[in-house]
């Protein structure tokens, strides 16, 4: 199954959605026996690295407060957007970098 993550692009919403959507993308892995890919796409306005800060604990005091965990971000190479960051994936907080479910 292939799950599309939509936190949003403002900076706002993406303070608490990429945190809280990766939480979720772990919560539906966890609950899956079958593989899941998780997908997140992004504006041309957002930039992979901003998605990563606010995944990251130290970066962002959301992940830190809900006990959310740290997810890895690694661009998916047939979307990339001219800039190279038109597409990511999240991992859930288990830190696997190609967006979908190890195991």
């Amino acid at each position: 199954a292939v799950v599309a993550l939509l936190p949003g692009s403002k900076p706002v919403k993406l303070a608490l959605g990429v945190p809280f959507f990766l939480a979720a993308a772990d919560a539906l892995r966890e609950g899956r026996s079958g593989r899941v890919r998780f997908v997140l796409p992004v504006a041309p306005t957002v930039t992979l690295e901003e998605l990563r800060a606010h995944a990251d604990p130290q970066r962002n005091a959301f992940v830190r407060r809900f006990g959310w965990g740290h997810a890895q971000m690694t661009p998916l190479a047939d979307a990339a957007g001219p800039s190279g960051s038109g597409a990511g994936s999240g991992s859930g907080s288990d830190g696997g970098g190609d967006g979908g479910d190890d195991g």
